[in-house]
C-alpha cells in the first residue's frame, strides 16, 4: 500500500485515488503493477483503501517509512552518491472553476471582510516558465523535491507540496532540516536553479546543515574587478586561477595558478600563485565550488539531468 501512494506522490499525471486505481488496472501499465508487487488486477488495492491508508498513517508515519526506506538505500555499496545532490520545483494545476470569488455564508458579501477565494481554497496563482502556447502564470501548487545522485539515475529523497504562490528558496531550509532525519545520510553539494540565489539561505544551509549550495549567477549581479566574464577569478595579471578546494573550517575558497600560464608569465618566480576568497565576504559570488570548476560541471550536469526527467 505504501509503495501505491509512493507512485501516487511522484507521478504526476495521477490526480487521484480514482484515477490510480483506474491506471493500475489499464493492461500497459504492467509496470507500475510490478512496483506494488501486485499480479494481478484482482489484488489491486481500491481508491477507497488507498484513502483509509493515508489517512491512519498520517503524514509523519509516512515520513518515517520513507526514511527508512532510503537509509536501507544508503547501505547498498555504490547505490546511493549524496556528495551530488539537486533541488527543484514543479508546478501543480488544480481543479478550479473560475476565478477566485466569496464563497462565505454571509447575507451582505459585497461588505463583508470574508476573503475570495478558488473552488479549491488552498490553490493560489503561481509563476513558471515561459513555454509555447502556455500562460506565465497558473493556479495550483508546486511540489518541491530535493533528488539524489545514483547510478540508476536521480533518486527523489523528499517531496513536498505547497501552494504555488511559496517561493522556491523559502521551501529549501525545512527541506534540508527534514532530511536529517534519515539515519546516516549526509548531502554535501546541492545543485539549484536560480530560484534557489539567495545570500542568506546559501549561508544559513551550510553553517546549520553543512551543505553547499550551487547556483548559477544571475545576469544583474555586479562581479568584483579580479572576475572575468566567464566568472572565473583572476590573478593580478589577469590569468584564470584553477580551483584549489575549500576549507570548511576557515569558510576560505582557494585557488592557484595555471601552470601553463605561470611558465610565461613575466612575475613566475616572484608570485606565490596561491589566492584565497573568503565565503562570508561576497557569498553568492566567493562560491565554494566555483564557476568553471569540474565539480561545478557535474552539478550543472546533474541539475539538468534532473530538471529534464524529475515527475
Amino acid at each position: 500500500m505504501f509503495r501505491a501512494h509512493y507512485l501516487y506522490f511522484t507521478k504526476t499525471e495521477i490526480t487521484s485515488y480514482r484515477d490510480l486505481e483506474r491506471k493500475l488496472k489499464e493492461p500497459q501499465n504492467q509496470s507500475y503493477r510490478n512496483f506494488i508487487s501486485v499480479a494481478g488486477s484482482q489484488r489491486i488495492p481500491s481508491h477507497n483503501s488507498m484513502s483509509d491508508f493515508r489517512t491512519k498513517v498520517g503524514v509523519e508515519r509516512f515520513y518515517q517509512i520513507l526514511f527508512h526506506i532510503i537509509a536501507q538505500a544508503s547501505k547498498l555499496d555504490g547505490f546511493l552518491n549524496p556528495v551530488i545532490s539537486a533541488v527543484d520545483s514543479r508546478p501543480l494545476f488544480a481543479n478550479v472553476g473560475g476565478p477566485k470569488r466569496k464563497r462565505c455564508n454571509c447575507d451582505d458579501k459585497e461588505n463583508c471582510s470574508c476573503e475570495k477565494t478558488f473552488t479549491d481554497p488552498d490553490a493560489a496563482v503561481g509563476t513558471m516558465r515561459n513555454k509555447t502556447n502556455m500562460n506565465k502564470y497558473f493556479v495550483g501548487y508546486r511540489k518541491h523535491t530535493i533528488v539524489c545522485h545514483s547510478k540508476q539515475g536521480p533518486i527523489p529523497l523528499i517531496s513536498i507540496i505547497l501552494p504555488a504562490n511559496v517561493h522556491d528558496v523559502n521551501v529549501l531550509l525545512p527541506l534540508l532540516e527534514k532530511l536529517k532525519q534519515v539515519e546516516n545520510l549526509k548531502l554535501e553539494y546541492l545543485a539549484a536553479d536560480l530560484g534557489y540565489f539567495d545570500e542568506d539561505i546559501n549561508v544559513e544551509a551550510l553553517a546549520e546543515h553543512d551543505v553547499i549550495v550551487s547556483t548559477d549567477i544571475k545576469k544583474n549581479t555586479k562581479l568584483p574587478e579580479d572576475m572575468n566574464k566567464d566568472l572565473q577569478f583572476v590573478c593580478p595579471q589577469g590569468h584564470p586561477l584553477v580551483w584549489d578546494g575549500f576549507d570548511r573550517k576557515t569558510l576560505d575558497v582557494w585557488f592557484k595558478g595555471d601552470e601553463n600560464l605561470c611558465q610565461s608569465c613575466l612575475y613566475n618566480f616572484t608570485c606565490d600563485k596561491y589566492f584565497h576568497k573568503n565565503y562570508l565576504e561576497n557569498p553568492l559570488i566567493n562560491s565554494p565550488v566555483p564557476h568553471g570548476s569540474k565539480l561545478h560541471k557535474e552539478l550543472k550536469k546533474f541539475r539538468k539531468q534532473v530538471d529534464s526527467t524529475l515527475p
